[in-house]
């Protein structure tokens, strides 16, 4: 299916895409179990292509939905509502059918979309403290959530109980539980965090791009007077600590030969920058080369 059949597919049953190859061979497919429902489940397979939604282009009767998708295979980076994620595969996230969004396969990926009214539950508030947030998909939490969502869609809105809107509402409620869980760094009373401490938290979240002063010091109990005064001795702040451990994570991987199957772009978003030619601009700056030259001269002499 070239990019003009599959823009076609999208657009006969959500409304107006526009569809941009990337570098390299395109590919893309939408499958969609009855383009007359557009609630009905989708499962959209994409290679090297962005595609995006300009604000309000979806249909009007589709305005008061909200899509949740969950990565199947490979990776995607979107851009959705001022915030920037990376899905892997299990891991899912909920847009609004509003806000401008775009979504980034530079390589293989497939995803599984399905749209259900706000309608649905009581506590519409739920919907807005998840979305644009990625739930990730190695906790049973958001698994199960993504099977309830499955058989939902693939459901009569006729055969929606309270009791079945009561129980997504109680799941729902216990993945921002898990999203709270998953941040809290837990030290002891009997010291404040260290270095190490915020090291080993960064490098386990670094393909997030809100990583960053703020959020460190929220997640450490810390003030940020005194997270910048941690780092004072090291003399380097906070921020500028965080972008040089993204670039030598990027480093590292683009002359691993386990990320050599990834591309750049790919290699870039997996360490938390969400624009290609910023990355390409700081790697440069740093390295003296682009990070395209750098892999090409060093990964074929590894053993």
């Amino acid at each position: 299916m070239g990019p003009g059949d599959f823009a076609d597919r999208l657009n006969r049953v959500y409304g107006r895409f526009d569809v941009q190859p990337l570098s390299g061979p395109f590919s893309g497919g939408a499958w969609i179990g009855d383009e007359k429902n557009p609630l009905a489940p989708a499962s959209i397979v994409t290679r090297q292509v962005s595609v995006t939604r300009a604000k309000n282009a979806l249909k009007p009767a589709l305005d008061d939905f909200l899509f949740f998708l969950i990565q199947t295979k490979g990776r995607q980076h979107i851009r959705h509502h001022r915030r920037s994620l990376t899905l892997s595969p299990g891991d899912l996230t909920i847009f609004n059918g509003r806000d401008t969004c775009e979504m980034i396969a530079p390589t293989a990926s497939e995803v599984q979309v399905m749209s259900l009214g706000r309608g649905i539950l009581k506590d519409t508030d739920l919907f807005d403290s998840l979305a644009f947030k990625r739930l990730p998909g190695q906790t049973m939490r958001v698994r199960i959530l993504a099977e309830i969502l499955r058989m939902l869609a693939t459901s009569p809105g006729s055969a929606l109980i309270a009791e079945d809107s009561a129980y997504i509402e109680d799941l729902l409620r216990a993945a921002i539980r898990g999203l709270d869980d998953e941040h809290k760094v837990v030290l002891s009373s009997s010291r404040q965090p260290t270095l190490e401490d915020i090291e080993k938290f960064a490098r386990q979240h670094l393909n997030e791009p809100d990583l960053g002063p703020i959020r460190i010091a929220s997640v450490f109990g810390l003030s940020l007077r005194s997270l910048y005064r941690l780092f004072a001795a090291q003399q380097v702040t906070p921020s500028n600590w965080v972008w040089s451990l993204r670039l030598d994570e990027a480093e590292r991987r683009l002359v691993s030969r386990d990320w050599a199957p990834q591309t750049v772009t790919d290699i870039a978003y997996s360490v938390g920058f969400n624009d290609s030619a910023h990355f390409s601009r700081t790697f440069a700056r740093t390295y003296g080369m682009t990070p395209s030259r750098y892999r090409r001269e060093r990964l074929p002499f590894l053993t």
